[in-house]
C-alpha cells in the first residue's frame, strides 16, 4: 500500500543515512513553516506545515494524549477535556462509545482544546499591546438576538454567531 511504501522509504533512508547527514539541521530549519490560509466562505481555513523533528515529536505526543476517542469532543457535553492521563477511564470509555469523529477530527478537536487551555491558563502572558491576552470579538446585537450572522475577531477572523455564543458560555 502507499502507507507501506512510505514506511519502507523512511526505513531505507534510515539505513542509508543513520547519522542524518544527508539532510542536516540547516535543511530542516530552512524548510520549517506553518501557514494559516485565507478563511473560506463557510468560515473554515486550511493550515499547512512542514514540521521540524522537534515540533513533530511534540505534536504527535499531544495527539497521543489529547486526540483519543472520547476525549475533547465539543459535541459531547460529557466528554472529558484535556489529557487522557487526567481523565476517569470509565468516563472516557463511555464517551468513546458515543464518539463518531474521524482521526483528523479528533486531531482538530485536541488542538483546539489545547489552545483553549493555553488561553484560559494565561500562558500567553497578561498583555498584548496593552490589552488582555484573550479573544476580542465584535458582534452586532441584532445578529446576537437572531443567533445568525458572523462576528469578527480583532485579527479579522469571522466566527458564526452560534459558535460565538457557545464560546461565550465558557468565558
Amino acid at each position: 500500500t502507499p502507507a507501506d511504501i512510505t514506511a519502507l522509504g523512511a526505513r531505507l533512508l534510515a539505513h542509508l543515512d543513520p547519522d542524518g547527514t544527508l539532510a542536516d539541521d540547516t535543511d530542516r530549519k530552512r524548510r520549517r513553516n506553518l501557514s494559516v490560509h485565507r478563511q473560506r466562505g463557510d468560515g473554515t481555513a486550511k493550515m499547512t506545515a512542514n514540521l521540524t523533528p522537534e515540533l513533530l515529536a511534540r505534536v504527535t505526543m499531544l495527539l497521543a494524549v489529547w486526540a483519543t476517542p472520547g476525549m475533547n469532543n465539543p459535541d459531547d457535553p460529557h466528554s472529558p477535556h484535556g489529557s487522557i492521563e487526567d481523565a476517569d477511564p470509565d468516563t472516557v470509555a463511555a464517551a468513546a462509545e458515543r464518539d463518531d469523529r474521524t482521526p483528523a477530527q479528533l486531531n482538530h478537536d485536541a488542538f483546539n482544546a489545547l489552545l483553549k487551555a493555553v488561553f484560559e491558563d494565561g500562558l500567553l502572558g497578561k498583555s498584548h499591546r496593552g490589552l488582555p491576552t484573550q479573544l476580542i470579538i465584535k458582534a452586532d446585537l441584532t445578529d446576537l438576538r437572531r443567533e445568525a450572522g458572523f462576528a469578527t475577531t480583532a485579527t479579522g477572523t469571522l466566527i458564526p454567531i452560534p459558535e460565538l455564543i457557545d464560546m461565550a458560555a465558557d468565558a
